[in-house]
């Protein structure tokens, strides 16, 4: 029950994230996108931001929204990988790949834990643009390599 729990949340929540984009692509004409914010260095960070405000001052409003819902789609993501691996360590009969297995029921909460900081990040850059920027990229790309790694250890399993 919890998976299929975890699985239509996360398919739910990426849906209505799917939309949110391609209405924030309709309405963008800067060509930077909420991932380029998510990866960027300082400098480009500001650049972005204020591409987005100069451009459009809902540009800003609906990258927030999407945002708050990505804190959604990181629950449901770093749930069913925590759950994915979980049970296939049952299965598993390497050792080398059952170990790896357990050690993703630790990279797959710390993934979404960096998700969060993230994107508590990104909306004090947006809510705060003009102000002192701190850089999101670390937490981003730390957070797509052990989702990364987490991933292709199921997949190799």
């Amino acid at each position: 029950m919890l998976k299929i729990l975890a699985w239509a949340g996360l398919i739910a929540v990426a849906t209505i994230m799917f939309f949110q984009n391609r209405s924030f692509k309709k309405v963008n004409t800067t060509g930077y996108g909420v991932v380029s914010l998510e990866l960027a260095k300082k400098t480009k960070g500001e650049t972005i931001l204020r591409a987005w405000h100069d451009a459009d001052s809902n540009l800003p409003v609906k990258a927030n929204k999407m945002i708050k819902t990505d804190f959604f789609f990181l629950l449901f993501y770093s749930w069913v990988l925590f759950l994915l691996s979980n049970s296939l360590i049952y299965h598993e009969k390497s050792l080398l790949l059952n170990t790896l297995l357990r050690m993703n029921l630790l990279l797959a909460p710390l993934a979404g834990l960096l998700d969060i900081t993230e994107n508590i990040l990104m909306l004090y850059n947006i809510n705060h643009y003009s102000q002192h920027y701190i850089s999101s990229s670390l937490f981003a790309w730390l957070k797509f390599i052990l989702a990364g790694w987490v991933v292709l250890v199921c997949l190799v399993s």
